[in-house]
Parts: C-alpha cells; sequence; structure tokens
C-alpha cells in the first residue's frame, strides 16, 4: 500500500513561496480541499508543508492534465500528499498510483 512520506521536523520556518506556489494558487487548493491544512491560519508553513503543496502543484498545475483528471489521481492517495515522484508513479493504463520498484 502506497503510504505518505514521514514528516520531517525541522525548526525552521518557511513561507508560502518556498511552495512554488502563488497565493490564488494556494486558496485554489484549499477550496477543493486538496491540501489537508489551511496555508493562510499558519504564521509559517513547515517543511512537511512544503512538500505536501509542492506535490499537489506538480500535478494539479504543472502536470498539463484536466483539473477533473487531476483530481481524480489525488483521491487515489491517502491524504496527507506528501508524496515523492522518485516513490510513486501514475499508471495511465491500470489508473492508479504504483510504487516505484527499482531492480
Amino acid at each position: 500500500m502506497i503510504e505518505p512520506n514521514f514528516p520531517v521536523f525541522d525548526l525552521a520556518g518557511y513561507e508560502l513561496a518556498h511552495s512554488g506556489l502563488s497565493r490564488l494558487q494556494a486558496e485554489e487548493l484549499h477550496r477543493l480541499g486538496l491540501v489537508s491544512f489551511n496555508p493562510f491560519q499558519k504564521g509559517e508553513l513547515a517543511l512537511y508543508d512544503i512538500e505536501e503543496l509542492k506535490f499537489l502543484k506538480k500535478i494539479y498545475f504543472d502536470s498539463g492534465l484536466e483539473r477533473a483528471t487531476s483530481i481524480n489521481m489525488l483521491k487515489k492517495l491517502p491524504r496527507p500528499y506528501r508524496y515523492s515522484f522518485d516513490k510513486i508513479y501514475w499508471d495511465f493504463g491500470a489508473e492508479e498510483w504504483k510504487e516505484v520498484k527499482l531492480v
């Protein structure tokens, strides 16, 4: 079963800009319920929050896929969306996420 990455705790705080998202994009992700937290209620974001936002940015905004397709893909992963693309990938034929298995 695919599991989110464990959060890495550090003492540094980050701003939304570290995720590569604009405020408008972050608001859209939050409004759609895709983000597991409210990025506007936190004074600073933790590294694991930034990782989640970066993952969502790549799927929802950068992939070139239709928004509905992106949302359907994300619904097939457990939240929070703290994943690495070097560990999982989307199999378009099977329409599911799969783990990368190095031989």
